[in-house]
C-alpha cells in the first residue's frame, strides 16, 4: 500500500463542502494577496505531518504502524463526519434531531480538527503534553513499562539509565511524538476533544444558514472562539463564549453558553438560525484575522472583497 505523504491538518472531508460542481474553490494567500482556483488536496497539509519519528514511540504504545494517527485515528472521524455533515446541514426552518453518538462524533471532529491544526499543536499542546510526559506519573508509566521489557529479556536493560538519558534528550522528534499521543485512542486521561465535545454537547446547537447572495467562508486554520468581546483561536471555554465554526458556503456551527439544552432532551436538537449579513461579515472577518496564510472560499467575489 502507499503510504500517505500528505497530511491534511484540515481535512479534506471537510473542505470539501465549499468546493463548486467541479470539485475548487478560490484560494486567498493572505501574503502575496493573490487568488487562484485549487482542490481541497492542494491546500492545509504537510509532507508526514503525523508521522510517529521514534521507534520507542512504537514500541511504548503497542504501535506497528508510523502513519497510524492519519491511516486509522483520523480516517475513522473523517469517514463518520461524512455521514453526519449533511444531516446537520440540511435546509429546514424548523428544529430537527440527529442522533446523540453521531452528533457527538460531529463536536469532537471539530475540536479535532483544531488540535491538529499547527497553530494549535505547536503551542500549548506540545507544552501540555511535555509537562504530562515529564510529570511523576509519566515517569511511573515508563518506569513500569522498562521494567517490564527488562524482565522479560533477562535484566539486560539497565532502567536508571535509559531513562535519564531518556528525559534529558528530548528532541524535536521526541516533542513531535510526545503531541502526537494526544490522538492515541489509548491515551484516556488526555482525550481532550472528547471532553470538550461533551461540554459543547450539553448547550443547544445553532447553524447559521447565510441569506441568499451571502457566503461564509474558510480557512487552514477554521472555527473561532469569542470570548467577552475577543477571538481566540482555540479555548477559554471555562468562561461565557460564542463557537463559531463554518460548515459550508451557507452554513455555519454557533454554540452560546448562555443557551443550555433541554436536560430532558433524548436526541440532539439542532435550532436554525437566519443569519443577516452583519453576522456573516463577522464570522468571514474573524475566519480571515484566524487563518494562518489562505482563505477559502466558494466565491471568487467574496474573497476580492478582502485584498
Amino acid at each position: 500500500m502507499n503510504e500517505p505523504k500528505k497530511h491534511h491538518y484540515v481535512p479534506e472531508c471537510y473542505l470539501k463542502l465549499f468546493t463548486n460542481s467541479k470539485k475548487e474553490f478560490w484560494k486567498l494567500n493572505k501574503t502575496f494577496k493573490t487568488i487562484k482556483v485549487c482542490t481541497p488536496g492542494m491546500v492545509c497539509y504537510e509532507r508526514d505531518l503525523f508521522k510517529i519519528k521514534k521507534d520507542e514511540t512504537l514500541v511504548f504504545n503497542n504501535i506497528l504502524d508510523r502513519n497510524y494517527v492519519e491511516k486509522d485515528v483520523f480516517k475513522q472521524q473523517e469517514n463518520n463526519y461524512g455521514k453526519v455533515i449533511h444531516k446537520i446541514i440540511k435546509f429546514s426552518q424548523n428544529s430537527f434531531v440527529v442522533e446523540k453518538n453521531n452528533f457527538l462524533l460531529f463536536l469532537k471532529m471539530l475540536i479535532t480538527i483544531k488540535r491538529r491544526n499547527p497553530t494549535v499543536r505547536k503551542g500549548f499542546m506540545e507544552k501540555e503534553f511535555l509537562e504530562e510526559f515529564s510529570s511523576k506519573l509519566g515517569e511511573k508509566k515508563l518506569r513500569d513499562y522498562l521494567q517490564r521489557l527488562s524482565d522479560a529479556l533477562g535484566d539486560k536493560i539497565n532502567v536508571d539509565e535509559y531513562m535519564n538519558n531518556y528525559y534529558n534528550n528530548i528532541d524535536d522528534e521526541k516533542l513531535h511524538d510526545i503531541s502526537l499521543s494526544a490522538f492515541f485512542p489509548d491515551n484516556k486521561e488526555k482525550d481532550l476533544s472528547s471532553q470538550v465535545a461533551i461540554d459543547l454537547y450539553q448547550l443547544k446547537q445553532f447553524i447559521i444558514r447565510c441569506p441568499i447572495g451571502l457566503h461564509f467562508i474558510t480557512s487552514d486554520n477554521p472555527g473561532f472562539a469569542e470570548i467577552r468581546g475577543a477571538i481566540l483561536n482555540f479555548g477559554g471555554f471555562g468562561q461565557p463564549f460564542k463557537f463559531y465554526f463554518p460548515l459550508s458556503p451557507s452554513t455555519c456551527l454557533l454554540v452560546d453558553s448562555t443557551k443550555p439544552e433541554e436536560k430532558n432532551i433524548i436526541e440532539k436538537a439542532v435550532y436554525p438560525l437566519l443569519g443577516e449579513k452583519l453576522i456573516v461579515d463577522f464570522v468571514n472577518r474573524n475566519t480571515i484575522n484566524n487563518s494562518i496564510i489562505n482563505v477559502l472560499s466558494h466565491s471568487k467575489e467574496v474573497l476580492s472583497e478582502f485584498i
